[in-house]
Parts: structure tokens; C-alpha cells; sequence
């Protein structure tokens, strides 16, 4: 992955007190052969103060997240989002009923992650068709999920006229682990044994502008089987500056 020149040197920093990693959007954008100016960093092994500290000399902090762990950072115009691990405890039932906390000394997520893709379809003045598949497993003491799969097809060039354009399709499934459903069941609430959806996504390039809307459809939302589905419509607009 591509890191800008500026995170690099801010991360050499954070490791000082830390261990960061990439998670997120642009880690996601990244798997999908996308551009993205999404980093979201997760810290483990430091205090808050001690993140804090680090981060203050190179631009201006926002702290409103303290209570979930986390610092927006504002540097040379672009925002970098830093996090703590957290510890998140079923109290209730809903999408409402967790207990959040950040917890430094939890341990790094164990698991394994595999991800294949390849050219499916490929002909002179015909749309490209990618496919994808990833697989992962967790040791289930630092997430919710134990697990998932996420599969999907990627379309580019579906309109002549429109050369950088691309049509994606996704389904995934998170299988929830069986201390998640467990604090579930003594919080009153019911459980089911997976998280899935659908995902529909179009980007488009015009001019220095990418534009990209998502929808998903999500059922089970936290594993929660007492929610109904929830349908989700994004924008992601992304201007380039050459």
C-alpha cells in the first residue's frame, strides 16, 4: 500500500510509544484496487495521554472521541483518524445496548485473512469482468466474529463513453463468535450466528473528481436478530489535485 510521504513520518513517531496499524476504508479501497485518502490507525500498547503527546506536534488534535479512544488529527490538510483498542460489552438489547471502553492492554486480533482474485472475462471492446474472494478467521477474543467470507464481481469500462468507470457487486457474512452470542444471551438479547449482506457500488471519473455511490443491505446488523435489515445509500467524492 501506497502510504503519503507526511503519515509515514507520523507513524515512525507513533511507533515510540506504540504498535499502529491500517484498518478501515483504505484498507478496503486498497484490496480493491482503489485510490483512497482514508486512513483510520489503530494503536495498541499506548495510553491515550501517550498517543496524544505524540500526535500534538504535528498539527491540530480533536479529542471528542476520548471516551471510544479516539484522536482526529489534522495535518497539512488532510485528517487522519487514530484509535485505541476497545472493549465493547453487550449491556442491553439493540444497537444501543454496548458498554464501550478503550483498553491499551488488550492483545493484537489473532487470525488469518485470504484473499484471491482474477480476471474472470476479458475482450477487445467488451467490459472486464473481475472476481474476488476473502476469507478470514479470528480468534474471537478481540472482535465480535470468529470469521467471514466476502465474495463479489467487478465490472469496469461498462459504458464506452465512460473508460474509467466500475460496477461492483459484493456479498459478505461475518459469523459471530461464541462469547459474543454468549454476553448476548446474559444481556437479554437474541443472537444469530452471522451478520450478511449485499453491497452495490458504482466510481466514476469526471474531471479531477471520482465519484462513487454505495448502497448495502444489511440483515442481522451486529448479529442481532431482533433488528430489522437496515439499507444503507453512501457518496464518496474524491478531487485530485495533480
Amino acid at each position: 500500500m501506497q502510504l503519503p510521504d507526511a503519515l509515514r513520518r507520523i507513524l515512525e513517531a507513533v511507533r515510540r510509544v506504540g504498535r499502529p496499524r491500517l484498518v478501515g476504508g483504505g484498507v478496503r479501497d486498497w484490496l480493491l484496487g482503489l485510490p483512497s485518502t482514508d486512513f483510520d490507525i489503530e494503536v495498541a500498547g499506548a495510553s491515550f495521554e501517550e498517543l496524544h503527546r505524540v500526535l500534538a506536534p504535528f498539527g491540530a488534535t480533536d479529542v471528542v472521541g476520548r471516551s471510544f479512544g479516539v484522536i482526529k488529527l489534522r495535518h497539512h490538510g488532510t485528517e487522519y483518524d487514530f484509535s485505541l483498542p476497545r472493549r465493547e460489552s453487550k449491556t442491553g438489547a439493540g444497537h444501543r445496548g454496548f458498554a464501550v471502553a478503550p483498553d491499551p492492554a488488550l492483545s493484537d486480533a489473532q487470525g488469518a485473512y485470504l484473499v484471491a482474485e482474477g480476471t474472470v472475462f476479458e475482450a477487445e471492446d467488451a467490459p472486464t469482468v473481475r472476481a474476488f474472494v476473502r476469507l478470514g478467521v479470528s480468534d474471537g477474543d478481540t472482535t465480535d466474529f470468529k470469521g467471514g467470507w466476502q465474495t463479489g464481481l467487478r465490472v469496469d469500462s461498462v459504458f464506452d463513453s465512460r473508460p474509467d468507470n466500475a460496477f461492483s457487486i459484493g456479498f459478505h457474512q461475518g459469523l459471530l463468535s461464541d462469547k459474543s452470542k454468549a454476553n448476548a444471551r446474559d444481556a437479554g438479547a437474541t443472537f444469530g450466528d452471522a451478520e450478511g449482506g449485499i453491497e452495490l457500488t458504482y466510481a466514476d471519473t469526471v474531471g479531477p473528481f471520482t465519484i462513487q455511490p454505495d448502497l448495502q443491505w444489511i440483515y442481522n446488523p451486529g448479529g442481532d436478530e431482533d433488528r430489522d435489515p437496515i439499507l444503507t445509500a453512501g457518496l464518496r467524492v474524491i478531487l485530485t489535485l495533480r
